[in-house]
């Protein structure tokens, strides 16, 4: 009993003094993969989001993220519709600032073929930054088993 309490109090005592010297010599806390959850399909869900990833990105958020990683920003509803050349004007505002956001590689926009297909809209209606995968929800899936978080 006295060995496993010896043993205890030297393991917690280790990882007080690994975290202690991990703070002082400055080691950064770990990056984390995200994922945007989207639910309700709405332009203005997808702008609170899109705006929600550029304050992560400026640090204006507890949420650290690396742009080898960017966010992953799955669209598998209605929202797609934005982003067809022909309604561009009407939404400018929210593609150019997906857009900006993607350029410095802080997003990454991936809409649902699948939705696509069903409403007649072709990849090639899309701005050249977003891209096609085959089902929206099978990839939100991919990336939460690849350990991408949602914020």
């Amino acid at each position: 009993m006295f060995r496993t309490l010896t043993l205890m109090m030297l393991f917690f005592t280790a990882f007080a003094w690994a975290d202690a010297v991990s703070q002082s010599v400055g080691i950064p806390p770990l990056k984390t993969n995200l994922q945007a959850n989207i639910t309700l399909h709405s332009l203005d869900e997808l702008k609170q989001i899109l705006l929600q990833a550029e304050k992560i990105s400026n640090g204006q958020s507890e949420v650290e993220y690396s742009t080898e990683n960017p966010i992953a920003v799955v669209l598998h509803g209605d929202e797609i519709g934005a982003f067809v050349r022909s309604n561009y004007r009407t939404h400018k505002e929210l593609v150019d600032l997906a857009a900006r956001l993607d350029a410095f590689k802080v997003i990454e926009v991936k809409v649902c073929r699948s939705w696509m297909g069903e409403n007649d809209v072709n990849v090639n209606e899309l701005p050249p930054f977003v891209e096609a995968v085959p089902v929206g929800a099978k990839e939100r899936e991919r990336l939460e088993r690849a350990g991408y978080a949602y914020f």
